[in-house]
This record gives structure tokens, C-alpha cells and sequence, in this order.
């Protein structure tokens, strides 16, 4: 079974594609704590469970995740083996603090890069309009230096589809 906890719909970009409505709630940690139970006391046929934390951007609230994935691991019917943690991120805040917690807890790192600046930043901006690409590029290569592996969602879009090879190849550089 796989649960996907938004633990906040805000966000620090303004993407041209988004179809979430950005607000400035943030998920309780008394409605995590009965998601998690929820987790745990059904889908009892098969063990294996996947949470994944999506969001908005779930590292605007980093102490929040924290709380979560605390409360995930110390829950009595937790078993590491039977149990996938993941987050995706925009890839605009990032440290090697958020990386180190990551990689101690086990929760599998993604990031969204729709590939090299030209074509990332057509959508993928901020507020401002400043392109979020040279700081996703920083946030893969300091997450690669941590991880084993990292997966990397890309969005395309009729006006960057063309653009396709161009993506795999920089992705794949």
C-alpha cells in the first residue's frame, strides 16, 4: 500500500504548470499521528508499505517531516523491513542537515528537475520569476555525494517535450 502525506500545500516556487492551490496550512502532527495509525492497523494481507512526502515543498516544514518520521519509526507495528519512507522536493532547500537526517532514517531522496536550465526554467520559477535551475543542479550534486542513489522526477510539457533527449542527457551527465 502506498500512503502520500502532503504535510504542507505551500511552496517557495510558482511553476508555470502547478495545478495545486498553494494555502499556508501545514499538517498537525495529532492528524499524522492518526494517519500513521491508519497505516498500521490496516492493509494487514500485505506488510510491505510505502509513505512518501510530497507536497507543496515538504522542506519548508523540515521539523514537521522530523516529527513524522519519528513517529513512523517508534510506532509499535513499525518494521524497517517492511516499510518505504520517501520524499520529493523541489530541490530549492536543501543542507547537508536535511541530508544527513535522510540518510540516517533511511527515506529515499527524490528531486523534480525538468532538465537542463533552458528547459527547467521555463516553468520552474520563483515568485520573482528568477529560474530555480542552478540551484536544483546544486541540490543534485550535494544529495549524489550523500546517497546511494536518487530518483529525479521530470515534468514535461508540449512546449518542452522536443526537448526530451536533451533531458536524458543531462540528467544521465
Amino acid at each position: 500500500m502506498h500512503y502520500t502525506l502532503f504535510i504542507t500545500h505551500k511552496c517557495n516556487l510558482n511553476c508555470g504548470y502547478c495545478y495545486l492551490i498553494k494555502n499556508p496550512a501545514t499538517m498537525s502532527i495529532s492528524t499524522a499521528r492518526h494517519i500513521i495509525d491508519f497505516m498500521f492497523s490496516h492493509n494487514t494481507s500485505d506488510p510491505q508499505r510505502e509513505i512518501s512526502f510530497s507536497g507543496g515543498e515538504p522542506l519548508l516544514e523540515f521539523e514537521v517531516l522530523q516529527e513524522i518520521v519519528s513517529m513512523i519509526e517508534n510506532h509499535p507495528a513499525y518494521h524497517p523491513e517492511n516499510v518505504t519512507i520517501s520524499l520529493t522536493t523541489n530541490g530549492t532547500i536543501f543542507s547537508y542537515e536535511i541530508a544527513a537526517f535522510l540518510k540516517k532514517h533511511s527515506v529515499q531522496f527524490s528531486v523534480s528537475c525538468d532538465g537542463p536550465p533552458y528547459v527547467h526554467d521555463l516553468f520552474r520559477r520563483f515568485p520573482d520569476g528568477r529560474g530555480s535551475s542552478h540551484i536544483v543542479e546544486n541540490t543534485i550534486k550535494q544529495a549524489m555525494e550523500t546517497f546511494s542513489s536518487i530518483k529525479v522526477h521530470a515534468v514535461y510539457h508540449p512546449e518542452t517535450i522536443r526537448a526530451l533527449p536533451s533531458v536524458v542527457d543531462y540528467l544521465c551527465s
